[in-house]
């Protein structure tokens, strides 16, 4: 049977920012989350083998991404 692993990224969205902060699992990503636009560093985990399998947007300009990948 296959295995999973899973990872949450979270980016709330600054009015006043070109790129966005970039949390994974609750841990903030250094340097991505200052340097890299969020379009990027989710190009860069599909290209990891992660696979988006859900998005949340909110109100408060909160954006949620889940992904999963399977574990060898």
């Amino acid at each position: 049977m296959k295995k999973w692993e899973f990872i949450e990224v979270t980016a709330p969205m600054r009015d006043d920012a070109q790129s966005v902060r970039i949390y994974l699992n609750g841990e903030e990503v250094i340097p991505e989350s200052k340097t890299t636009a969020l379009y990027e560093y989710l190009n860069k985990l599909g290209q990891d083998g992660w696979e988006m399998v859900s998005f949340a947007f909110y109100p408060n300009k909160t954006a949620f991404y889940y992904f999963k990948r399977a574990i060898e």
